[in-house]
């Protein structure tokens, strides 16, 4: 099995060009038997739906193309109700979450519960992202 580092393949001799399925004009992988385009990522021996798999989870914050794979084969060797868990939590987080009116925190309901509090000072606090929120309401102060 052979292992391209690069995406640049311009001084690589022929044969390895076309052993691994490079088309030689714009030096991406490509599926001999679709035409299709496949990720640098993925290669012509990753199965279809493992190779969209690594592409949608390498569009994540901090994922890379190593760790998109990792994470995809782990999830091929979890259960099934592990995977259906997964995905059901992304997609109630998609369907159920929003931005609170009033702060731009993420909530399932508007206000959100830190607006909502009658007991807080009416304060406004910055923060960059709802992450942030979180830090801080765990110092509780």
């Amino acid at each position: 099995m052979c292992r391209i580092v690069s995406p640049h393949v311009d001084g690589m001799i022929p044969w390895l060009i076309s052993s691994v399925g490079f088309d030689t004009v714009d030096t991406r992988p490509t599926d001999a038997r679709k035409g299709a385009r496949l990720s640098q990522r993925s290669s012509s021996a990753t199965a279809e739906p493992v190779a969209r798999l690594i592409d949608e989870l390498a569009k994540l914050p901090g994922i890379g193309p190593k760790t998109a794979s990792r994470l995809a084969y782990h999830m091929l060797r979890t259960s099934r109700d592990d995977a259906i868990g997964l995905a059901e939590a992304i997609l109630a987080v998609k369907e159920r979450i929003r931005l609170c009116s009033n702060c731009f925190n993420t909530t399932e309901s508007d206000p959100c519960h830190v607006c909502a509090d009658s007991k807080r000072e009416n304060r406004i606090c910055v923060v960059e992202q709802p992450l942030d929120v979180i830090a801080i309401e765990r110092t509780s102060e």
